[in-house]
């Protein structure tokens, strides 16, 4: 923080003349005189918070599974009336005149209906739910061969809404992984250290065909594979997607797998940039393959501290060179050295790195301030609080 304390400035000299000024001194109390600084202060702190905010957040991808699926039903909730009467009072003045003023008087109804519609959620095996569609839980419900009938009682309602509920037996062929995106503050992609990556432009993206992280769909699936279509890429994708959900919550990880048919290593570096060396809980291993899926090269890039096992997966593809990728093989074998050695980096570890407060912020911050020092010294000047009072 530096430039925005400048706007400082601007509170403070509304308190000098508001203390000192000629026709102020004696119209204002100490804590007018002090409240314009304490709304600056306020403001700065906040902007630089909001600008900090903006240039920070960014979102990771947390693999789970689920363990059980529910329907409630619609329902309608009894509640206290919000629809107030009102009457007309004719009341006499002081001076003999009389006026009409609207006093409260009673309710129309006695109680309105609050109407919830029908939802159905996810619960993954640590305790998150997220909400799904009705189709979604009617083909679970067929996959996992059952659905249980709960009477919900609720106190004070009109209409009933009762729960219908499947679970997952644990069988694996069955098992519905869930991939959800959650916020995090990246203090690495805001600042100006040596840990920023070059920018990479359109035509860069274009020219090496990177990869942008990709939405998961309405039913919380998210593919771990990217890239051409080789053998198995399919099978090696649910091993992939398996393996995140079983060990997402174990080893907070998520692994991808970028696949770039006739790139050059220069490719994986500008994904890596493009990607901003992950998010702090990703493994990502990066294979180029010719059109006949022959291995070219190998790449891996994560912030774990464990170069290890970055060294070793990136090995494990360049041992491979002038042979037809074997992607359940290379896919197994990465499950297996994530499962040993992976251990997600501290994010603390970069709480140290500045972030710059950006610039529509910074004028944000001082419009704010010059508005509230103005807005807050006629006040002072206008309202009735006087010192001798």
């Amino acid at each position: 923080m530096g430039i925005e304390l400048g706007a400082l400035v601007l509170p403070l000299f509304a308190a000098i003349g508001l203390r000192w000024g000629k026709h102020t001194q004696s119209r204002v109390t100490w804590w007018e005189i002090v409240l314009p600084l304490v709304v600056g202060l306020i403001i700065v702190l906040g902007s630089r918070a909001i600008g900090k905010k903006t240039l920070t957040h960014d979102t990771e991808y947390w693999t789970t599974y689920g363990t059980s699926a529910t329907y409630h039903e619609a329902w309608v909730e009894r509640v206290s009336c919000r629809h107030q009467k009102y009457k007309t009072v004719t009341v006499r003045n002081r001076d003999g005149t009389t006026s009409t003023t609207r006093e409260p008087n009673g309710y129309e109804h006695s109680y309105d209906l609050d109407h919830h519609p029908p939802e159905w959620h996810i619960c993954d095996h640590t305790g998150e739910r997220y909400s799904i569609s009705s189709g979604h839980f009617e083909s679970l419900a067929s996959r996992w061969r059952n659905r249980v009938f709960h009477d919900v009682f609720r106190f004070s309602v009109h209409v009933d809404g009762d729960m219908y509920e499947t679970t997952w037996s644990g069988d694996e062929d069955t098992r519905e992984n869930i991939t959800a995106v959650h916020s995090y503050d990246n203090l690495i992609q805001a600042s100006s250290s040596s840990y920023n990556y070059p920018d990479v432009d359109k035509q860069t993206r274009s020219r090496y065909g990177l990869f942008e992280y990709p939405d998961p769909d309405e039913r919380l699936q998210c593919p771990s594979v990217l890239g051409v279509n080789v053998p198995e890429k399919a099978a090696a994708d649910r091993l992939l997607t398996h393996a995140n959900s079983l060990l997402g919550s174990t080893h907070k990880i998520r692994m991808w797998v970028l696949l770039f048919q006739d790139k050059p290593l220069e490719a994986a570096l500008a994904q890596e940039a493009l990607w901003e060396g992950s998010n702090k809980n990703e493994l990502v291993l990066c294979i180029g393959i010719d059109k006949e899926n022959v291995i070219q090269w190998g790449h891996c890039f994560s912030w774990t501290k464990v170069e290890e096992l970055k060294i070793g997966l990136r090995d494990l593809v360049n041992d491979r060179v002038n042979q037809t990728l074997d992607l359940s093989e290379v896919v197994t074998k990465m499950v297996e050295q994530a499962t040993a050695s992976w251990q997600k980096r501290n994010w603390h570890d970069f709480d140290y790195l500045e972030v710059p407060t950006p610039t529509w912020a910074v004028i944000m911050c001082y419009l704010l301030v010059l508005s509230s020092s103005i807005g807050l010294s006629y006040w002072a000047v206008r309202n009735e609080f006087d010192p001798e009072r």
